[in-house]
């Protein structure tokens, strides 16, 4: 089996209130979605890829799953900083990519650049999020 994690991050103002979203698919089923406001609300859209990867691994983990894993993004920096292509060097970068590793532990993984149009989804579950912080607050 395996398990196929969309996510993405978005950032109102970048930085601004941000946003996470992910949805995870078994065997192409889908069998959660999660989002949610970046801890702290307010962030870099960087930091909130990375937020939505680490929820769906915190998830994933969570589950017991112990499927081979494909982690599926439009974030380029994000894929290849997690697939080791590019060098680890921000703040936010050495702040997440050595948790995410350890919530990798030995499972078989795949990150995967994928375009925007194919992101739909998560980019949905974000922008949810970031939109009913805003309500919350309003009222």
């Amino acid at each position: 089996m395996t398990v196929t994690i969309y996510f993405d991050g978005c950032s109102k103002g970048n930085p601004g209130k941000a946003g996470y979203g992910y949805a995870l698919y078994r065997d192409g089923k889908k069998v959660h979605e999660g989002n949610g406001v970046v801890p702290g609300g307010h962030a870099t859209n960087n930091r909130a890829e990375f937020t939505a990867v680490l929820k769906a691994l915190e998830f994933v983990n969570k589950a017991d799953f112990r499927d081979a894993i494909e982690i599926k993004g439009d974030s380029k920096l994000v894929i290849e900083q997690l697939n080791g292509t590019y060098k680890v060097k921000s703040a936010t970068s050495t702040e997440f990519v050595p948790r995410i590793k350890a919530l990798i532990g030995g499972r078989d993984m795949k990150f995967i650049h994928i375009p925007r149009e194919k992101n739909k989804e998560a980019d949905a579950l974000c922008n949810r999020a970031v939109k009913a912080s805003r309500r919350r607050m309003v009222l």
